[in-house]
């Protein structure tokens, strides 16, 4: 359960003992730290793309924008911290603001500010069990604290991967951005986001989870993207998965043309 930023740099490993220790975040940047007047720049860059996105306006200007936006990512440190008070922890973004307050005994990762600003944070309870909590300034939990691990699930939209020990493993699932299973915390293996969906495992049987939170049990052999849409082996037999995620056989020439196909790109 070890997560690495990958990015030129800067690294970033989250590591958790299954033990009575909380997760030790462990952070090292190679970057400037961030300056009043840096953070005011994107505070500004951010309000004007905004705009421009809302004018439908997506010329030289936009274009500009995003590199020094982009700029700024790669020169200087642009991840929340965790501040400690009272004997619990909380979280700040790099202006200063509160976005949980402390507490919790500790979190399963931090946030870059140029990628996930502002999405729920996974917070560890005094139990050494991960929910969902708010960034708002309030940490509100949005799920029970109920898993072993939380991670945010890269390459679908808002999703976050959960953990759980099954005896002398871990069960695998997926919550969303507001706390709801999406898909059952009893998955062997769940991979990773590739056109817009990721395999999910369970026994020798696989479904699938696209990145808008779609899912899909696991009663297939196979997956396959096919221009935009999801195709799946069952049996042997190979067809395409409705848009109600049902199954539907390649053969059945009457069923395809009656039926909506589950387009990857539109969930």
């Amino acid at each position: 359960m070890n997560g690495m930023d990958g990015t030129p740099g800067e690294l970033y490993l989250s590591l958790h003992c299954k033990s009575k220790t909380n997760t030790n975040l462990i952070y090292i940047s190679m970057r400037k730290e961030v300056t009043k007047s840096v953070c005011e720049r994107i505070m500004s860059i951010t309000d004007r793309v905004k705009e421009l996105v809302k004018e439908g306006n997506n010329g030289h200007e936009l274009i500009e924008l995003d590199k020094e936006f982009w700029g700024i990512k790669e020169e200087y440190d642009l991840f929340d911290r965790v501040f400690e008070e009272d004997g619990k922890k909380g979280v700040v973004d790099i202006l200063g603001n509160v976005v949980v307050p402390p507490l919790y005994e500790d979190y399963a990762e931090l946030y870059n500010y140029s990628i996930l600003a502002h999405k729920p944070i996974p917070a560890c309870d005094s139990n050494d069990k991960y929910a969902l909590v708010t960034s708002d300034g309030k940490g509100t939990p949005l799920c029970a604290f109920e898993y072993d691990m939380l991670r945010f699930k890269f390459g679908g939209g808002c999703l976050y991967q959960c953990w759980k020990r099954d005896g002398e493993k871990f069960l695998v699932g997926v919550i969303d951005r507001e706390g709801n299973m999406i898909v059952p915390c009893e998955m062997d293996e769940i991979y990773g986001f590739c056109n817009n969906y990721a395999v999910v495992e369970k026994g020798n049987k696989v479904g699938a989870v696209t990145a808008g939170g779609f899912y899909i049990e696991p009663l297939y052999d196979d997956f396959e993207e096919s221009d935009g849409f999801l195709t799946a082996c069952k049996d042997g037999v190979w067809g395409y998965i409705s848009a109600k995620g049902e199954f539907i056989d390649m053969a059945d020439e009457e069923r395809l043309d009656e039926e909506e196909w589950l387009c990857l790109f539109g969930y």
